[in-house]
């Protein structure tokens, strides 16, 4: 367990829980600011002063993030819940991947290429 701290990391940010070496690291949220008012609210595992493990974001439109985080982004097991659907399933560095069940099996290889258009 680390160190328990306050910390403004700028005018917009506001963290509350464990630290390491200044940063975020462990437990803790995180609130964002705009003109005055607590915006979003991260509650959830950081590491090195970015949000990793597992995590809950309110954001400012209603939308909730509810999963696994790497270097402040959606990877791994997540749901994404907005006011009109529900994406649940597997994120790689913030984008969707694929929905549970649409997984590759253990012993099937795949060849894939990505190219950006």
């Amino acid at each position: 367990m680390g160190i328990y701290e306050i910390i403004r990391i700028d005018d917009n940010f506001l963290y509350c829980g464990e630290t390491k070496d200044g940063k975020p690291n462990g437990k803790g949220i995180l609130k964002y600011y705009s003109n005055g008012k607590c915006d979003s609210k991260y509650i959830g595992e950081f590491k090195d002063g970015k949000r990793e493990g597992e995590g809950i974001w309110n954001m400012f439109d209603g939308s909730c993030y509810v999963g696994e985080w790497k270097l402040d982004k959606f990877h791994g097991r997540g749901k994404l819940i907005h006011q009109d659907n529900v994406q649940e399933g597997y994120w790689f560095m913030g984008r969707f991947e694929c929905h549970y069940g649409d997984e590759i099996e253990h012993d099937t290889f795949v060849k894939t290429k990505r190219e950006n258009i």
